[in-house]
């Protein structure tokens, strides 16, 4: 223990003889209403960290705000939208391993209504630290803008020591409000004796001319969220009205159909924990598959103009902390590491079929085209030179179909017949067919042709693709922070380096609540800070406490 308290005095104590270079923002008014308030679990983060963080906006209406995240060259690195209830929403940016230090510019904006009627873009900032870069810009904010009392049940704790925190809002309203608590070691952030770093990054609103954002369509405000507009390929003009679009949600396993309105427009209705997904479609008009067409999302572009991020080459204290507790925690769990073995693809898919082949009970066939041919009921292997076409029996036509049919695999929709006939038989455990009328008839036009469901033992589908494939961002759900417990006695050698004590991103204060968390390893101050919103005004406290070595 002693050794790991050095190391990190050393560091703590060359970072600050480094030069820094911050920017600070001043912010005179903190009830400004076109001010959006992200508030992380700690002032900053290095390659690998998981940046928690809850956001406070002066709206109270349920809705989606969009949070784009442009890295140093000003790319577009990370993208997720955010559920905002009652003037808050909460998240969580993981950050690669090969992200590069500096700082990072995020982009916020209201997806509830059209851009004319919410024309405010929010821009804040995230400081990325390495072990020998680092940039970021702090925030000078009036501390105690409510009489919040913070306490708790000591001022100077040991190591790996419980803490029992305390809070009784003395001047809020009766009913319950809603805040965010966060526990970040002090030492960490500190770039002076003067001063420390927050976690409160404050997006200043601004109202964007036409040259300066692009919106390629308009949002239709919620529930409605998935939304965008089919064009033609060959002329680039809207298809005709009433032009059906099928979908398929793979997470979900399931189909929906939607309608083209003028201009060629369409939306529908958001899902409860709607996620990312690459989603696979069709374009059909009057029951004829429009082959010529393809569809453009909804999509907001930033002009570089507007964006302030930068690269940096100076040291900094948490990114050379960083760096050294990534190499510590390699170092104790290199005796106890998992060893990984070569797994296999265990998925089952749901989807009813009406005939299924089990390749296991087959002696081992050369290519899928003699698979198909030889044991698949129902379907038809075709080839004419390079030309090769798969094709099955419906019920509903007692005829083969006029294309290839759909393929399902492993859960992942496509219309790549290539891709399917080059697949290694060894590794396809089950084949369904789906040729009749009560088992298609749920996946709408996407079945007009039938349908092979395909399970194999195949980790990485990232060659599959598709021409009719589109990738959505959904909703973000909300990761849990993991909170440390100790017991009495605890005599684990493996070092507790959080420089993250605690993080609760919607604690709810009433007259008096108490909430516990434990210190780690590191000894020196820490900050206890607390941000919430009510009545349209937000307000921040903290306070400090310290961590001693055992001997102290």
């Amino acid at each position: 223990m002693r050794s790991i308290s050095l190391i990190i005095f050393l560091i703590t104590f060359f970072a600050f003889m480094q030069s820094v270079d911050a920017q600070t923002i001043s912010v005179a008014n903190q009830s400004e209403n076109r001010n959006l308030w992200i508030v992380f679990n700690q002032p900053e983060y290095a390659p690998g960290d998981t940046a928690y963080f809850t956001g406070y906006y002066h709206s109270m209406e349920k809705q989606i705000v969009s949070i784009k995240l442009f890295g140093p060259a000003k790319e577009l690195i990370y993208h997720a939208r955010v559920l905002f209830q009652h003037g808050a929403g909460r998240g969580q940016i993981i950050i690669p391993q090969n992200y590069e230090p500096g700082s990072y510019q995020y982009v916020c904006y209201s997806e509830s209504k059209t851009m004319e009627d919410s024309p405010f873009y929010y821009f804040g900032h995230l400081a990325i630290s390495s072990n020998n870069h680092f940039n970021t810009r702090s925030i000078q904010i009036q501390e105690d803008t409510t009489n919040i009392i913070i306490a708790t049940d000591k001022e100077k704790y040991q190591r790996r020591s419980r803490v029992i925190l305390s809070i009784s809002p003395q001047d809020l309203p009766k009913s319950s409000t809603l805040v965010s608590i966060a526990v970040y070691n002090e030492q960490l952030f500190h770039h002076d004796t003067n001063q420390h770093l927050t976690s409160i990054s404050v997006a200043a609103g601004m109202k964007l001319n036409s040259d300066k954002i692009k919106v390629t369509s308009k949002f239709p405000g919620f529930p409605d969220y998935f939304t965008g507009r089919a064009i033609n390929n060959s002329n680039g003009q809207a298809v005709s009205d009433s032009t059906k679009i099928t979908f398929y949600l793979s997470n979900d396993d399931f189909a929906y159909e939607t309608y083209t309105k003028n201009g060629g427009y369409f939306s529908f209705p958001l899902f409860k924990n709607y996620r990312d997904e690459s989603i696979y479609y069709r374009i059909s008009y009057k029951g004829v598959r429009l082959m010529d067409c393809k569809i453009i999302m909804d999509d907001v572009s930033i002009n570089d103009e507007l964006l302030t991020t930068w690269r940096s080459d100076t040291m900094n204290t948490y990114g050379i902390y960083a760096f050294q507790k990534q190499f510590i925690n390699k170092s104790f769990h290199y005796f106890n590491r998992e060893i990984k073995v070569n797994s296999i693809n265990n998925f089952v898919s749901d989807v009813e079929a009406d005939k299924e082949v089990l390749l296991d009970k087959f002696e081992p066939f050369v290519s899928m085209a003699e698979v198909i041919s030889n044991v698949v009921p129902s379907v038809r292997y075709k080839k004419s030179g390079n030309d090769e076409r798969i094709r099955i029996f419906l019920e509903r036509t007692a005829e083969l179909g006029e294309s290839d049919p759909i393929y399902i695999v492993d859960g992942i929709m496509t219309d790549d017949t290539r891709y399917i006939l080059n697949l290694d038989p060894k590794v396809v455990r089950k084949i369904g067919v789906l040729f009749s009328k009560d088992v298609l008839v749920r996946f709408g036009d996407l079945g007009l042709d039938g349908m092979l469901v395909i399970e194999t033992n195949i980790l990485d589908h990232s060659q599959l693709s598709s021409a009719n494939r589109l990738s959505v961002v959904g909703i973000g759900s909300e990761m849990e922070y993991k909170k440390v417990a100790y017991r009495e006695n605890n005599n684990s050698r493996l070092p507790d380096l959080r420089s993250s004590l605690y993080w609760n991103p919607n604690a709810e204060i009433t007259k008096a609540n108490t909430f516990d968390f434990y210190t780690s390893d590191d000894i020196g101050y820490y900050i206890i800070q607390i941000v919430g919103v009510v009545n349209g005004q937000r307000f921040y406290s903290t306070k400090r406490f310290y961590v001693s070595s055992d001997l102290d």
